[in-house]
């Protein structure tokens, strides 16, 4: 979602600290750049073009094992065809190797005025998933039909998921254009996939006409209800609230099966970006809230248990300066555009490491940005069930560094503490599991 005409001042008295504590559950890592060079000087794909490939307006990140790489949708360019950008194997040493051009089924290419890509994730074949947020250039009252689309790995669609009705923009549905589906993610078995609106529906306010409120939809969709891979199902639908009515969802990540971090931005004239971090939970036990016409008055029973794990608006800003071409703000020069949240690492230590990327907007004042930050997985709660009836633990995957390995860490209740069994495994943050090794400790659960 592109932000303009702002109007910026010298922000002073800031932590340039490389790192920092930014909660009691949040670490701040530090911060990468690399990235805003090609957005600077744009990047040549080895095609043959003779100008370099606009780069930038990284939406949404994941890893691709089929790939070896990452993987970072593109958002939507004035007539760019709609692309996939790599990014290599490590974000630490991030650089565009590549792109993957989106085609529909019949091989002719998305481009910025027929697709707005926002939200990505990898099922365990290596397939991407998608969503649009509807017609970029739709014209005010025009009908638009928000999408969940299936690539293949060579970008081709070839499917996509059933979006209720009440998710349309404008005609019988209640989302709001360039607000609509903007968060995906993919459960670590590759069975769940959780899409988020990025701000309310309208029928879900008070009034009804607008999008004043906290309260936010997410559609979960399985593929195992009936035991058999590959046929995708809407299961239900989730409620959560947000921080506050002017943050919208950007992105979610899997824990396990019946949780997902979440992260919020906010933007306004005055105070610039907000950024918040947080952990929802709950899926399996909350109430299916498709036939429910609006949440203005729904009991707090209706919505997702949601923690706030870190809010990145404080002083710290890891050394982050200010563009020269960019009119400055009293405000924290590390803030920008943070759409991507992808779990880059977690291990038999309790290390649970995250990359937040920015997307740009094409703009030379904003800047494409990596956040790294490691978080206290204590606050995570026990995966009750993966939706098969049986027991599973909260489940967490990241990929190595080369992209050929990762570890599981899955926890789990028994009796008065808590059961981690840890296992080396071959797997993705998108994908599922193939175990080769493992063996168990025991934690006391505080």
């Amino acid at each position: 979602m592109s932000k303009r005409n702002r109007s910026r001042r010298r922000a002073a008295g800031f932590d340039d600290s490389a790192s920092g504590r930014l909660s009691q559950y949040v670490t701040a890592l530090g911060r990468n750049d690399r990235l805003d060079y090609w957005s600077a000087n744009g990047f040549s794909d080895g095609t043959g073009t003779s100008e370099p490939i606009a780069f930038g307006g990284l939406s949404s990140t994941a890893y691709n094992r089929k790939l070896g790489q990452y993987v970072s949708a593109m958002d939507n360019h004035g007539t760019d065809v709609a692309r996939l950008w790599l990014l290599g194997n490590d974000l630490d040493k991030a650089a565009p190797t590549g792109s993957i051009v989106l085609t529909d089924e019949n091989g002719t290419p998305y481009n910025g005025e027929t697709t707005d890509d926002e939200g990505l994730g990898v099922l365990p074949n290596g397939d991407f998933l998608l969503t649009s947020e509807g017609h970029p250039n739709a014209a005010e009252g025009e009908h638009e039909q928000p999408k969940i689309r299936i690539f293949g790995i060579d970008g081709r669609q070839k499917d996509e998921l059933p979006v209720p009705e009440l998710f349309d923009i404008n005609c019988r549905g209640q989302a709001v254009h360039n607000k609509s589906l903007e968060a995906l993610t993919v459960s670590p078995s590759g069975h769940e996939i959780v899409v988020g609106n990025e701000y309310a529906l309208k029928n879900d306010s008070p009034s009804g006409k607008d999008i004043a409120t906290t309260a936010r939809r997410a559609l979960v969709y399985r593929d195992d209800v009936k035991g058999a891979k590959g046929q995708w199902k809407l299961v239900k639908q989730v409620a959560f609230k947000a921080a506050d009515v002017n943050m919208g969802i950007t992105e979610f990540a899997a824990i396990g099966e019946d949780g997902f971090l979440v992260l919020e931005r906010s933007w306004d004239q005055t105070h610039g970006y907000g950024i918040k971090l947080a952990y929802a939970h709950g899926i399996a036990a909350a109430p299916d809230v498709s036939d429910v016409a609006s949440l203005s008055k729904s009991a707090d029973s209706s919505f997702l248990p949601v923690t706030e794990l870190a809010d990145f608006g404080g002083k710290l800003t890891l050394g982050a300066q200010f563009k020269p071409n960019a009119q400055y703000m009293d405000a924290n020069p590390l803030l920008d555009n943070f759409e991507d949240l992808v779990i880059t690492h977690a291990d038999d230590n309790g290390r649970l490491d995250l990359s937040l990327l920015t997307d740009n907007n094409f703009d030379t004042t904003e800047t494409t940005r990596i956040v790294n930050v490691q978080i206290d997985r204590s606050v995570f709660v026990a995966d009750p069930s993966n939706g098969d009836g049986q027991q599973h633990g909260a489940t967490i995957q990241r990929p190595s560094g080369a992209g050929l390995g990762g570890s599981t860490v899955r926890l789990a209740h028994t009796g008065a503490a808590v059961t981690a069994v840890f296992m080396l495994a071959a797997v993705t943050l998108t994908s599922g599991l193939v175990l080769i090794a493992g063996r168990r400790l025991r934690i006391s659960r505080e």
